[in-house]
């Protein structure tokens, strides 16, 4: 009986010039950003095959673990990494984690073994077989999601603007993002946030990262600012405060006697 052909490798190469990547997940998540993607990397390197299901709860729970991060950022870093290319959208999609940067990478392995090397998983998701008696809809569903919709509109509509925003992008509210846009607005106005604070949150925030004169460069996506714990509920926070904490602040000259 033939040996099964190992699908796995033992290490991959790690160079020490990085592309842009790096750079955007260290801008945006400083070593957590880091350690994750190279972390995602080990996983694909050990797993049969080198595609990782997220679908599964116990691999899921354990990308987490490995990782020392929550769910929710876990999903954002990742979400982030299939928009960069670094990691293949569709199939990100569908909760797999794949990419072909990596597999490339790792392509001379598979030639010294004279092996085929892995290609990119198909995954198809059924749709739902449809019952033959119809269902109402809840109708406090429907007012829920229309308030959800209109409040999203509002706030990215005053997102986009601010002129002055620094690197910040300007987004749709459709496709992955605007979904996540959505979520977050949603979670805060359950957690009794209402829309004018969070409008002034997004004003001091753009504010301090377009001006030179405050040493802040942390660049979100709205959706990410609105949940991470050290964007919304820290420019939530009086200007002047927050002024204080970002300015650039000039040492005093030396004064010789």
């Amino acid at each position: 009986m033939a040996r099964p052909k190992k699908q796995t490798v033992d290490y991959f190469p790690h160079d020490c010039n990085h592309k842009a990547t790096i750079f955007i997940l260290e801008e945006n998540y400083g070593n957590n950003g880091y350690a994750f993607w190279f972390k995602v990397l080990e996983l694909l390197a050990s797993t049969e095959g080198h595609y990782y299901d997220c679908r599964n709860p116990h691999k899921w729970k354990f990308l987490q673990a490995k990782t020392h991060l929550e769910e929710s950022l876990c999903i954002e870093i990742l979400g982030l990494l299939a928009e960069l290319g670094a990691i293949d959208q569709k199939l990100w999609k569908e909760k797999i984690i794949w990419s072909d940067n990596f597999i490339s990478r790792i392509s001379d392995v598979y030639k010294n073994r004279r092996v085929e090397i892995p290609s990119k998983p198909s995954f198809y998701k059924q749709k739902p077989e449809q019952d033959d008696v119809s269902t109402d809809i809840n109708p406090q569903s429907k007012v829920k999601e229309s308030k959800v919709k209109e409040n999203s509109i509002v706030l990215l509509d005053f997102w986009n603007s601010i002129e002055e925003r620094g690197l910040a992008p300007k987004h749709e509210l459709k496709g992955e993002i605007g979904e996540e846009i959505k979520k977050a607005i949603d979670k805060l106005l359950e957690k009794k946030e209402s829309i004018e604070t969070i409008k002034q949150a997004i004003e001091n925030y753009l504010k301090i990262l377009s001006d030179e004169k405050y040493f802040f460069k942390y660049v979100w996506r709205l959706d990410q600012f609105l949940r991470q714990k050290n964007a919304y509920w820290v420019f939530k926070q009086d200007f002047d405060i927050l002024h204080n904490n970002y300015l650039n602040k000039k040492p005093k000259e030396s004064k010789w006697f």
